[in-house]
């Protein structure tokens, strides 16, 4: 019953708003921030999707931070042939030099305009329309706008599979929080708000010496003095263009999974309880397998439908309609997953 009304819950709320008409942004101008650490293929690949978005007003804010590729050339070249592109190089003589939040906020002062964009190197828009998209968010009464990130998937793989269905679930998560005004995560890749309430609430001041989540905490900062929206409209998507291994994604996960320390109380428990209860349920119903193998099976046939019933729509909108032929397998990996994770933290927590 736990499960029941978290899925009613989580994966209809983000979806309950629809957009009548023609898409109507007021003329503002737009500041795109973009953190460059060693990316110079990302920069020749992925830039130019941002350079030709279909916006009237905006500037490309490139924020090298002591790079020693070939990055800050190819920044340069990119400056020569696009007027709009505004270049903040950070070199290690600078105070706190090793940290991104620091070459975050150069960047922000740096910027002309008070909306601002935050965009990663590895990714691209889903369509021209991503500015757009996200500004159209951004009126005077928001400050803080959240967009998804799809991931790069592969012709077939059972690792890849796992990795995108959890990031859709941790996005539904997110979202249905953030609608709820009760933001607490959101993507590097696809985040704004306006450059007045990074300054209200001091900017990443109160975590400046934690070395990530710069928008998990940035949330917590400004939540009391700001409106959050989502953007879900599939225009306003970026995809991931680098394929992201399970290493990776467990050592993020673990990161991530830290940084909820910080988060509220009531947060931290409806997280926990979505999490255990999901846990208690396959425990339950495996166990009653072994006992009654018929009301097992039904128990699991139940739940798998409502799951189905609840979760189609969100996986049709967030455009990973694959992941629902192996449902069943990815929601018992999930479990897993987080369990073995939870101990490894608690052996080890990961540096923050």
């Amino acid at each position: 019953m736990v499960q029941f009304i978290y899925y009613l819950f989580f994966f209809t709320l983000p979806f309950n708003t629809k957009r009548n008409g023609t898409l109507i942004v007021e003329n503002k101008a737009i500041s795109i921030i973009i953190y460059i650490k060693n990316n110079a293929n990302e920069l020749k690949q992925n830039l130019p999707s941002i350079i030709n978005q279909e916006y009237k007003d905006f500037e490309i804010v490139l924020v090298n931070h002591s790079s020693s590729d070939q990055s800050l050339e190819i920044i340069k070249h990119f400056q020569q042939n696009h007027h709009h592109i505004k270049v903040v190089n950070v070199e290690n003589k600078e105070a706190f030099w090793g940290n991104k939040k620091y070459a975050l906020t150069l960047g922000i002062k740096a910027a002309s305009n008070d909306s601002l964009l935050f965009f990663n190197i590895d990714c691209k828009p889903a369509s021209k329309l991503w500015i757009k998209e996200m500004a159209s968010k951004l009126d005077k009464e928001t400050s803080v706008v959240i967009g998804y990130k799809s991931l790069k998937s592969t012709k077939f793989s059972v690792k890849s599979l796992f990795i995108r269905f959890h990031n859709t679930l941790s996005s539904l998560k997110f979202f249905t929080f953030a609608k709820l005004n009760n933001p607490y995560k959101g993507f590097q890749e696809n985040f704004g708000y306006n450059r007045q309430l990074f300054f209200k609430v001091k900017g990443f001041i109160n975590h400046i010496n934690i070395v990530n989540g710069e928008t998990d905490l940035f949330l917590k900062d400004s939540k009391a003095v700001a409106k959050t929206q989502i953007q879900l409209i599939p225009d306003s998507y970026v995809k991931e263009q680098s394929i992201v291994t399970f290493s990776e994604f467990l050592s993020d996960f673990r990161k991530h999974n830290a940084l909820r320390s910080f988060y509220s109380g009531k947060t931290r428990f409806f997280l926990a309880l979505f999490n255990l209860s999901k846990f208690m349920f396959w425990l339950s119903s495996i166990y009653l397998c072994f006992h009654n193998l018929i009301f097992g099976l039904l128990a699991i046939a139940i739940y798998l439908l409502f799951q189905y019933a609840f979760i189609t729509k969100a996986m049709v909108k967030l455009k990973e309609v694959k992941l629902l032929y192996f449902l069943p397998i990815l929601d018992i990996s999930y479990v897993f997953f987080v369990f073995f994770s939870a101990i490894l933290n608690l052996v080890s927590k990961p540096k923050l």
